[in-house]
């Protein structure tokens, strides 16, 4: 913790909010690189998919560890940045991608971009799983 207030903000505005887009892209990018994957797993490569699986668990075990710093400005970047560049665009994704296979439309007549119903799922669970961090309980 920092107790130098002007310290404090300079983390805040110049580092933290860079810090936590880069984290949520890569984490992002690699939920897609597990979806691409899942579908042609054979038994030698499924020490792959655990890797990245295991790698998005230690993530998501580290943000809550930030939220749960109680640090108010920090723990409001953090969801912030889950929230709309990680939860909502996942869970949209799942919704709409179910949608349109209900109706049997085809995904690029929307350019609908997201994961698997079964990947956005497994992460969903996972994060509320971890998390005991208010607005995700």
């Amino acid at each position: 913790k920092v107790n130098d207030k002007s310290m404090h903000k300079f983390i805040l505005e110049q580092t933290a909010v860079t810090y936590f887009t880069n984290l949520i892209r890569f984490m992002t990018d690699h939920c897609e690189t597990l979806d691409k994957n899942l579908p042609l797993c054979s038994f030698q490569r499924q020490g792959k998919l655990c890797d990245y699986t295991e790698e998005l668990l230690d993530i998501f075990y580290y943000l809550n560890d930030v939220l749960n710093s109680g640090l108010k400005d920090l723990n409001s970047i953090v969801i912030h940045h889950l929230m709309e560049f990680f939860m909502i665009p996942v869970i949209k994704g799942m919704i709409l991608k179910s949608i349109v296979n209900n109706f049997k439309m085809k995904y690029e007549d929307y350019r609908l971009k997201g994961i698997s119903l079964n990947v956005s799922l497994y992460l969903l669970a996972q994060i509320l799983h971890i998390s005991n961090h208010t607005p995700f309980v």
